[in-house]
């Protein structure tokens, strides 16, 4: 491999409780992942700190309500702390992104 080909992308798979269910590992930055819409993540945050993570995810819960047109969904990342995401919280992105349940209005 040349230094200018990129590495590959890895495209992971969580289930609702946010467990991989690949066997790639741990999460690394620039990680996608599948949501149960059959779309991708923006890259994963390659900041090793928390609140990046958090910020990726509140991120990408609001792409994915805005292409859903899902008014509640967006309303609920927009109230959601970056800085202090509550178990209740990481429990409503998991489901919101990997449990089929969630693309029913």
């Amino acid at each position: 491999m040349s230094e200018t080909t990129k590495k590959q992308e890895r495209i992971r798979y969580m289930n609702e409780y946010g467990n991989l269910t690949d066997s790639l590992g741990g999460i690394l930055g620039g990680d996608r992942f599948m949501l149960c819409s059959g779309r991708l993540t923006t890259p994963f945050s390659k900041q090793k700190k928390e609140i990046y993570a958090s910020i990726w995810s509140i991120e990408n819960g609001l792409i994915e309500a805005n292409i859903r047109n899902d008014k509640n969904m967006k309303l609920c990342f927009k109230s959601m702390n970056e800085k202090n995401l509550t178990i209740s919280d990481i429990d409503t992105i998991n489901f919101f992104f990997h449990n089929k349940e969630s693309l029913k209005n």
